[in-house]
Protein backbone atom coordinates (compact mmCIF):
# COMPACT_ATOMS: atom_id res chain seq x y z
CA UNK A 1 0.00 0.00 0.00
CA UNK A 2 2.89 1.87 0.64
CA UNK A 3 4.11 2.10 -3.17
CA UNK A 4 0.68 2.70 -4.23
CA UNK A 5 0.28 6.01 -2.24
CA UNK A 6 4.05 6.53 -3.19
CA UNK A 7 3.11 6.82 -6.67
CA UNK A 8 -0.39 8.64 -6.26
CA UNK A 9 1.66 11.48 -4.80
CA UNK A 10 4.05 11.27 -8.09
CA UNK A 11 1.63 11.55 -10.37
CA UNK A 12 -0.21 14.15 -8.53
CA UNK A 13 2.93 16.43 -8.65
CA UNK A 14 3.49 15.36 -12.18
CA UNK A 15 -0.19 16.93 -12.55
CA UNK A 16 0.06 20.68 -12.27
CA UNK A 17 1.86 22.55 -15.27
CA UNK A 18 3.54 25.16 -12.73
CA UNK A 19 5.46 21.95 -11.40
CA UNK A 20 6.13 20.52 -14.26
CA UNK A 21 7.86 24.01 -14.62
CA UNK A 22 9.70 24.33 -11.72
CA UNK A 23 11.11 20.69 -12.72
CA UNK A 24 11.61 22.11 -16.14
CA UNK A 25 14.15 24.94 -14.54
CA UNK A 26 15.79 22.20 -12.24
CA UNK A 27 16.81 20.24 -15.09
CA UNK A 28 18.67 22.66 -16.65
CA UNK A 29 21.20 23.50 -13.24
CA UNK A 30 20.66 23.30 -9.82
CA UNK A 31 19.36 26.51 -8.79
CA UNK A 32 18.52 29.27 -5.22
CA UNK A 33 14.60 28.70 -3.93
CA UNK A 34 14.83 32.62 -3.91
CA UNK A 35 15.89 32.90 -8.07
CA UNK A 36 13.67 29.91 -8.63
CA UNK A 37 10.74 31.55 -7.26
CA UNK A 38 11.07 34.78 -8.34
CA UNK A 39 10.75 32.73 -12.26
CA UNK A 40 6.92 32.58 -11.28
CA UNK A 41 4.68 35.01 -11.34
CA UNK A 42 2.84 34.01 -8.27
CA UNK A 43 3.68 34.73 -4.39
CA UNK A 44 6.64 32.83 -2.99
CA UNK A 45 3.98 31.23 -0.83
CA UNK A 46 2.70 30.07 -4.00
CA UNK A 47 5.94 28.33 -5.56
CA UNK A 48 6.76 27.25 -1.85
CA UNK A 49 3.62 25.09 -2.00
CA UNK A 50 4.39 23.26 -5.08
CA UNK A 51 7.83 22.78 -4.00
CA UNK A 52 6.30 20.84 -0.88
CA UNK A 53 4.72 19.00 -2.94
CA UNK A 54 7.33 18.24 -5.28
CA UNK A 55 9.35 17.51 -2.25
CA UNK A 56 7.11 14.94 -0.65
CA UNK A 57 7.04 13.14 -3.94
CA UNK A 58 11.01 12.75 -3.89
CA UNK A 59 11.29 14.77 -7.28
CA UNK A 60 13.28 18.12 -5.72
CA UNK A 61 16.29 17.58 -3.03
CA UNK A 62 16.89 20.70 -0.80
CA UNK A 63 20.83 21.54 0.25
CA UNK A 64 21.59 23.87 2.57
CA UNK A 65 24.90 25.97 1.82
CA UNK A 66 25.14 28.55 4.27
CA UNK A 67 22.32 30.97 4.35
CA UNK A 68 21.38 30.05 1.13
CA UNK A 69 19.13 26.79 -0.14
CA UNK A 70 19.83 25.57 -3.17
CA UNK A 71 16.91 23.08 -4.79
CA UNK A 72 18.03 19.92 -7.10
CA UNK A 73 16.28 17.63 -9.28
CA UNK A 74 15.93 14.17 -8.43
CA UNK A 75 14.68 12.23 -11.68
CA UNK A 76 15.20 8.40 -9.84
CA UNK A 77 11.49 8.28 -9.24
CA UNK A 78 10.79 9.55 -13.00
CA UNK A 79 12.75 6.47 -13.92
CA UNK A 80 11.40 4.46 -11.57
CA UNK A 81 7.67 5.50 -13.14
CA UNK A 82 9.18 5.69 -16.76
CA UNK A 83 10.16 1.38 -15.93
CA UNK A 84 6.90 0.88 -14.31
CA UNK A 85 4.78 2.08 -16.78
CA UNK A 86 6.46 3.28 -20.30
CA UNK A 87 9.93 0.86 -20.59
CA UNK A 88 8.21 -2.71 -20.12
CA UNK A 89 5.72 -1.59 -23.21
CA UNK A 90 8.54 -0.30 -25.36
CA UNK A 91 10.65 -2.42 -27.84
CA UNK A 92 14.28 -1.98 -26.89
CA UNK A 93 15.55 -0.84 -30.22
CA UNK A 94 13.01 2.42 -30.22
CA UNK A 95 13.10 3.25 -26.29
CA UNK A 96 17.03 3.49 -27.51
CA UNK A 97 16.44 5.85 -30.76
CA UNK A 98 14.32 7.64 -27.84
CA UNK A 99 16.97 8.16 -25.53
CA UNK A 100 19.42 9.58 -28.23
CA UNK A 101 16.46 12.15 -29.96
CA UNK A 102 15.92 13.17 -25.88
CA UNK A 103 19.25 13.89 -25.20
CA UNK A 104 20.56 15.36 -28.29
CA UNK A 105 17.15 17.61 -27.55
CA UNK A 106 18.18 18.66 -24.24
CA UNK A 107 21.37 19.31 -25.13
CA UNK A 108 20.04 21.46 -27.99
CA UNK A 109 18.00 23.58 -26.22
CA UNK A 110 20.01 23.85 -22.88
CA UNK A 111 23.71 25.31 -23.76
CA UNK A 112 25.95 25.43 -20.65
CA UNK A 113 25.50 27.75 -17.95
CA UNK A 114 28.77 29.26 -17.82
CA UNK A 115 29.64 31.13 -21.42
CA UNK A 116 33.53 30.28 -21.32
CA UNK A 117 35.84 28.89 -23.80
CA UNK A 118 35.48 24.71 -23.46
CA UNK A 119 39.45 24.75 -21.73
CA UNK A 120 38.07 26.63 -18.92
CA UNK A 121 37.66 24.69 -15.85
CA UNK A 122 34.12 24.29 -14.43
CA UNK A 123 31.88 22.88 -11.72
CA UNK A 124 29.24 20.57 -11.55
CA UNK A 125 27.30 18.87 -8.77
CA UNK A 126 25.15 15.56 -9.43
CA UNK A 127 22.76 14.69 -6.79
CA UNK A 128 21.00 11.65 -7.00
CA UNK A 129 18.70 9.92 -4.16
CA UNK A 130 17.16 6.15 -3.71
CA UNK A 131 15.13 5.02 -1.33
CA UNK A 132 15.82 1.02 -0.87
CA UNK A 133 13.04 -0.90 1.00
CA UNK A 134 15.99 -2.45 3.06
CA UNK A 135 18.24 -2.03 6.41
CA UNK A 136 20.90 0.43 5.83
CA UNK A 137 23.40 -2.52 6.77
CA UNK A 138 21.82 -4.57 3.90
CA UNK A 139 22.50 -1.45 1.84
CA UNK A 140 25.93 -0.87 2.93
CA UNK A 141 27.34 -4.21 2.64
CA UNK A 142 26.08 -4.70 -0.89
CA UNK A 143 27.49 -1.36 -1.59
CA UNK A 144 31.19 -2.36 -0.41
CA UNK A 145 31.64 -5.83 0.04
CA UNK A 146 29.30 -6.81 -3.16
CA UNK A 147 29.82 -4.16 -5.67
CA UNK A 148 30.44 -6.71 -8.43
CA UNK A 149 27.42 -8.37 -7.85
CA UNK A 150 24.94 -5.39 -8.78
CA UNK A 151 27.70 -2.97 -10.93
CA UNK A 152 26.55 -3.28 -14.50
CA UNK A 153 28.40 -4.46 -17.52
CA UNK A 154 27.48 -0.84 -19.42
CA UNK A 155 29.93 1.30 -16.72
CA UNK A 156 33.15 -0.78 -17.42
CA UNK A 157 35.82 1.33 -19.45
CA UNK A 158 37.14 -2.30 -20.76
CA UNK A 159 35.85 -5.75 -22.33
CA UNK A 160 35.44 -8.64 -20.18
CA UNK A 161 36.61 -7.55 -16.55
CA UNK A 162 36.45 -9.53 -13.94
CA UNK A 163 34.65 -7.49 -11.64
CA UNK A 164 34.23 -4.08 -9.82
CA UNK A 165 35.35 -3.64 -6.44
CA UNK A 166 35.15 -0.64 -3.35
CA UNK A 167 37.90 -1.31 -0.41
CA UNK A 168 35.51 -0.34 2.61
CA UNK A 169 38.92 1.35 4.30
CA UNK A 170 40.66 5.07 4.10
CA UNK A 171 43.05 4.86 1.18
CA UNK A 172 41.34 2.01 -0.04
CA UNK A 173 40.94 1.97 -3.57
CA UNK A 174 37.53 2.14 -6.06
CA UNK A 175 38.69 -0.14 -9.23
CA UNK A 176 38.39 -2.50 -12.01
CA UNK A 177 39.81 -5.56 -12.02
CA UNK A 178 40.67 -6.71 -15.51
CA UNK A 179 43.17 -9.97 -14.30
CA UNK A 180 46.75 -10.76 -14.41
CA UNK A 181 47.30 -7.27 -12.78
CA UNK A 182 45.91 -4.90 -14.95
CA UNK A 183 42.74 -2.73 -13.89
CA UNK A 184 41.43 0.81 -13.73
CA UNK A 185 41.57 2.90 -11.20
CA UNK A 186 38.42 5.04 -10.84
CA UNK A 187 39.08 6.89 -7.03
CA UNK A 188 41.39 6.62 -3.42
CA UNK A 189 38.71 6.47 -0.50
CA UNK A 190 38.97 9.87 1.25
CA UNK A 191 36.15 9.64 3.98
CA UNK A 192 34.90 6.99 5.47
CA UNK A 193 32.19 5.74 8.58
CA UNK A 194 31.16 2.31 8.08
CA UNK A 195 27.78 1.87 7.11
CA UNK A 196 27.02 5.25 6.84
CA UNK A 197 29.64 7.77 4.72
CA UNK A 198 31.59 7.15 1.95
CA UNK A 199 33.95 8.96 0.12
CA UNK A 200 35.84 8.71 -3.25
CA UNK A 201 37.87 10.88 -5.16
CA UNK A 202 39.73 10.28 -8.50
CA UNK A 203 40.88 11.78 -12.06
CA UNK A 204 39.39 11.59 -15.52
CA UNK A 205 41.41 11.68 -18.33
CA UNK A 206 40.73 13.37 -21.30
CA UNK A 207 39.43 9.88 -22.80
CA UNK A 208 36.42 10.06 -20.46
CA UNK A 209 35.70 13.77 -20.83
CA UNK A 210 38.41 15.42 -18.71
CA UNK A 211 40.99 16.57 -17.27
CA UNK A 212 38.50 16.46 -14.42
CA UNK A 213 38.68 15.89 -10.88
CA UNK A 214 35.68 13.82 -9.44
CA UNK A 215 34.88 13.49 -5.24
CA UNK A 216 32.45 10.58 -5.06
CA UNK A 217 29.90 10.80 -1.38
CA UNK A 218 27.46 8.50 -0.65
CA UNK A 219 25.43 8.77 2.64
CA UNK A 220 23.15 6.45 3.91
CA UNK A 221 20.25 6.88 6.73
CA UNK A 222 17.77 4.65 7.90
CA UNK A 223 14.02 5.30 9.14
CA UNK A 224 10.91 2.77 9.40
CA UNK A 225 13.35 -0.18 7.90
CA UNK A 226 13.84 1.75 4.34
CA UNK A 227 17.17 3.59 3.49
CA UNK A 228 18.10 6.40 1.67
CA UNK A 229 21.14 6.86 -0.31
CA UNK A 230 22.04 10.21 -1.25
CA UNK A 231 24.70 10.22 -3.63
CA UNK A 232 26.65 13.37 -4.73
CA UNK A 233 29.04 13.61 -7.75
CA UNK A 234 30.95 16.91 -7.67
CA UNK A 235 33.77 16.71 -10.80
CA UNK A 236 36.07 19.91 -11.09
CA UNK A 237 37.73 20.47 -14.25
CA UNK A 238 36.57 20.00 -17.94
CA UNK A 239 33.17 19.14 -17.75
CA UNK A 240 30.77 19.59 -20.95
CA UNK A 241 27.33 18.80 -21.22
CA UNK A 242 27.13 15.64 -22.68
CA UNK A 243 29.62 14.62 -19.75
CA UNK A 244 27.47 15.68 -17.08
CA UNK A 245 24.05 14.41 -18.76
CA UNK A 246 25.92 10.94 -19.12
CA UNK A 247 27.20 10.97 -15.38
CA UNK A 248 23.91 11.81 -14.04
CA UNK A 249 22.15 8.96 -16.39
CA UNK A 250 25.01 6.64 -15.22
CA UNK A 251 24.25 7.21 -11.63
CA UNK A 252 20.61 7.35 -11.49
CA UNK A 253 20.54 3.78 -13.14
CA UNK A 254 23.18 1.83 -11.04
CA UNK A 255 21.38 3.10 -8.11
CA UNK A 256 18.47 3.15 -8.75
CA UNK A 257 18.12 -0.22 -11.63
CA UNK A 258 21.10 -2.18 -10.15
CA UNK A 259 21.78 -1.69 -6.48
CA UNK A 260 18.25 -0.92 -5.36
CA UNK A 261 16.29 -4.07 -6.77
CA UNK A 262 19.55 -6.14 -5.92
CA UNK A 263 19.42 -5.32 -2.20
CA UNK A 264 16.04 -5.93 -1.97
CA UNK A 265 15.71 -9.12 -4.02
CA UNK A 266 18.88 -10.32 -1.39
CA UNK A 267 17.04 -9.45 1.55
CA UNK A 268 13.29 -11.16 -0.23
CA UNK A 269 15.43 -14.32 -0.35
CA UNK A 270 16.93 -14.27 3.05
CA UNK A 271 13.17 -13.91 4.69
Amino acid sequence: MKAVETEALLWKALADPTRRQILDQLRRAPMRAGLLAERFEMTRFGVRKHLNLLERAGLVIRESRGRERWLHLNPVPLREIHGRWIRSFELEAADQLLRIQRLSESLSKHPPMIDSPSNTAQFRDVIVEVSIDAPRQSVWQALVDHTNAWWHSDYYTAPNPLGFHIEPKLGGMMFEDWGAGAGQVWGQVMGLRPGEYLQVMGDSSRDWGGPSRNIMTWRLSEAAGKTKLRFENSIFGKVDDATAASLDQGWQQLFGECLKPYVEAELSAST
